[in-house]
């Protein structure tokens, strides 16, 4: 099933690049998934201004110690796993991340099991038009030749 937002392409793509890598980065082996699900407060017909698309972002990596899974969100912050690849970067990704979801007026929480991986949530708002706006305005075209 598809869906249409409004949003910044730039920052959504961001947001999902930034996080799949993530996914693969911690992820030797197994698999990722990453999708999204319409939520809505109501019934689903009427699209209220309440209603979301909570996206995931699914690996089958190390996984995030408990104690580690809000911190992660925070400047110059990594979950401080003994693995060679959580060394590198800045800890800027997931904050940056963070504030990108905020900016755009969802919200972002983490699931995840140490030595089990991790599941990613966001939200972003879904706000449905019932007819598409078509602002194309019909132009005569004749052989006058003034302007």
């Amino acid at each position: 099933k598809q869906a249409t937002i409004k949003t910044d392409r730039e920052k959504v793509f961001a947001i999902l690049t930034n996080l799949i890598k993530n996914a693969i980065k911690y992820s030797d082996e197994g698999s990722i998934e990453f999708g999204y699900v319409l939520k809505t407060v109501g019934e689903v017909a009427e699209l209220s201004k309440k209603a979301e698309l909570e996206f995931f972002i699914k690996d089958t990596g190390i996984g995030i110690p408990k104690d580690r899974q809000k911190a992660i969100f925070e400047r110059f912050i990594q979950s401080d796993i003994d693995d060679k690849k959580a060394r590198q970067g800045a800890g800027l990704g997931l904050s940056i991340t963070k504030v990108y979801i905020e900016m755009l007026g969802g919200k972002i929480w983490v699931k995840s099991e140490e030595g089990n991986g991790s599941t990613f949530y966001f939200t972003l708002p879904y706000n449905a038009e019932l007819k598409e706006k078509n602002s194309a305005k019909e132009i005569e075209v004749t052989n006058n030749t003034e302007n």
